[in-house]
């Protein structure tokens, strides 16, 4: 039993000493700044549950297997990634200024080449709910603001 107790703590201990080691203290911070983007691009409004709106722009370019999209509320910039496969219903993660995170679903429809973003919704970490539309594909570059 004691055998057993002190070889968990080393594996313990050893896990710990990698995991330290290997940050190096270098982590990169976030900030909200502008981003140019190219490409392919729908604009994104919303609501959130306790009624705030946003705004953003989801874009990608043709062949790629990831988007970005950045999202902005009143008091909040939120950022995160989709995949830019052909899949009719895609899901992930974003994160927000104001250290909120929240996770999201989409429903796409195909629409010519490409398939169209034509609803989201999400769940942020702090309770609340949000509903997407998307307005139709765009070909082209903008600048939007990101929390990157």
């Amino acid at each position: 039993m004691l055998k057993s107790r002190l070889v968990t703590s080393i594996c313990i201990f050893m896990a710990l000493s990698f995991v330290a080691a290997c940050d190096d203290g270098a982590s990169e911070a976030k900030s909200v700044t502008k981003v140019k983007y190219s490409g392919n691009f729908n604009t994104i409004s919303g609501k959130l549950s306790d009624g705030s709106e946003f705004e953003g722009v989801a874009w990608w370019v043709s062949g790629a297997y990831k988007g970005k999209f950045c999202l902005q509320t009143a008091e909040a910039v939120c950022s995160g990634k989709f995949s830019a496969r052909a899949s009719r219903v895609i899901a992930g993660q974003f994160e927000c200024s104001d250290m909120a995170t929240g996770s999201y679903r989409t429903e796409r429809i195909e629409k010519g080449a490409h398939l169209h973003p034509i609803k989201a919704t999400g769940i942020l970490s702090d309770g609340r709910t949000s509903v997407a539309e998307f307005a139709p594909l765009q070909e082209g570059s903008g600048e939007t603001i990101c929390y990157q």
